[in-house]
């Protein structure tokens, strides 16, 4: 009798052995995630700069951002109003492109028509497109480090001033996290928490001595809470004469909506002039008819 006891338990454990091998082990709780949660305290600015950075990573897939963005010059006491969308593939394409705020005229007669332009990263290529000029031009991505430069135009060349001004406005619409911001960018500034709630979070940021966009005095952000989005923000520039505003326009940009990103034979087919070819090519190019696609505006928007 204990021999065919000690059987069947052996015959048991076995059993229980190979149902074990053949189903799926439950990790530990010690290397399970924690629960993604909004922290109740106060977050310090290395706490927000770490969940902004971490949250905002839309750059791994294909989205878009719209802003309304306003200009607004307080010596010469103008003002320009546009409609500023940020588009990316995910893959490292970028695109930045302004039109006029609709309905400017008769609402606030201060406020002039802006220019319609886009900008775009292409692989190793920039595209500088005037949608009002119906003509475009091209130039390599500049490579390698650049002096200090003092403002848009600066002590850079054209071409490299006109980049660093694209990627400067992308770091500016989407924060730490957002696609194509160079690395430990956020060590540039010097950071001060504004407010914090439940709702938002108001970050103020100021150039550091050795930073790249010195031309800016002041950069304030308005972060959405939960999303860790920027809502909003605020740039003074150096002199402190020149304040340009964001505010996210959603309503303008389908939720999940993919545009097609501006190419050399999307703005040849469209009939824009490519300054970048030679002077015979190019009026080939102005004898065209543009075709059905004008106004330029169809293009990016």
């Amino acid at each position: 009798m204990p021999i065919r006891i000690a059987f069947v338990l052996s015959a048991i454990l076995f059993s229980c052995h190979v149902r074990g091998a053949d189903s799926p082990i439950a990790p530990p709780r010690a290397v399970l995630d924690p629960p993604d949660v909004e922290p109740t305290h106060e977050l310090s600015v290395a706490e927000i700069l770490q969940r902004w950075k971490a949250k905002f990573t839309s750059g791994r897939r294909p989205g878009s951002l719209a802003f309304r963005r306003v200009r607004r010059d307080l010596v010469l006491k103008t003002e320009k109003a546009s409609l500023c969308r940020l588009d990316w593939d995910g893959k490292g394409d970028l695109q930045i492109s302004v039109i006029p705020f609709p309905g400017n005229a008769g609402h606030a007669p201060k406020i002039a028509v802006d220019d319609s332009a886009a900008i775009a990263r292409r692989a190793n290529q920039v595209l500088d497109v005037n949608l009002d000029g119906d003509e475009f031009r091209s130039f390599p991505v500049p490579q390698g480090e650049r002096p200090l430069r003092r403002g848009p135009i600066g002590w850079n060349g054209i071409d490299n001033a006109i980049y660093d001004s694209f990627v400067d406005t992308v770091v500016l619409l989407t924060g730490p996290g957002g696609p194509g911001v160079p690395d430990r960018w956020e060590e540039r500034w010097d950071w001060t928490v504004m407010k914090q709630d439940a709702a938002q979070i108001i970050l103020r940021a100021g150039p550091i001595p050795s930073n790249e966009t010195a031309w800016v005095s002041e950069v304030r952000w308005v972060i959405e809470r939960p999303a860790w989005k920027t809502w909003g923000l605020r740039v003074v520039d150096a002199s402190g004469n020149q304040i340009t505003t964001w505010f996210r326009a959603d309503q303008f940009t389908p939720p999940g909506a993919v545009f097609p990103l501006l190419t050399t034979e999307r703005l040849e087919a469209a009939g824009l002039r490519n300054l970048s070819l030679p002077a015979e090519k190019q009026k080939i190019q102005s004898q065209r008819p543009a075709d059905a696609l004008a106004p330029r505006n169809r293009l990016v928007w």
